[in-house]
């Protein structure tokens, strides 16, 4: 193969990536109470189209929340679907640490999710006080979705 063939296929090689079909973005309204160690839904997205039934989706959420008192942990967990108890598509491991009843803090999660013969996804992240004696408040939410070719 001469150069300039050999430059051309590496250069369609390296445009070629994923395709972005849709994103939605969903900003919950806040604040949303967190009972004491119950999970909580703190975000869900739109169900968003897969024009192809084969690819990804990277789902990214984030939370603000206030810790109810005696909290040891919090965990944030992504779903499948449109409520607490689908598919797991990912979780935050505990993020442990000293925190004071009331004192607010910024928690992140994101996945990958593979996904076949299907025409759309939905997920929704959820929210967990580990050790709680007193109920928190997500005081803000998002979570990001992005549907792209395998």
């Amino acid at each position: 193969m001469d150069p300039l063939t050999a430059a051309a296929v590496l250069l369609m090689g390296v445009a070629i990536g994923a395709v972005l079909y849709q994103e939605d973005i969903q900003v919950p309204a806040t604040p949303i109470t967190v009972l004491t160690t119950t999970e909580t839904l703190a975000a869900s997205s739109l169900q968003v189209t897969t024009p192809n039934p084969n690819g990804k989706a990277a789902v990214r959420a984030w939370c603000d929340f206030t810790v109810g008192a005696g909290t040891t942990a919090i965990t944030l967990t992504l779903y499948l679907g449109n409520a607490i108890g689908g598919t797991v598509v990912g979780t935050r491991t505990p993020e442990a640490g000293d925190f004071t009843p009331g004192s607010t803090a910024h928690f992140e999660i994101e996945a990958v999710y593979m996904f076949s013969n299907v025409g759309d996804v939905q997920f929704v992240m959820s929210i967990q006080q580990t050790g709680a004696t007193g109920n928190g408040t997500v005081q803000a939410a998002l979570i990001d979705t992005k549907v792209l070719s395998g």
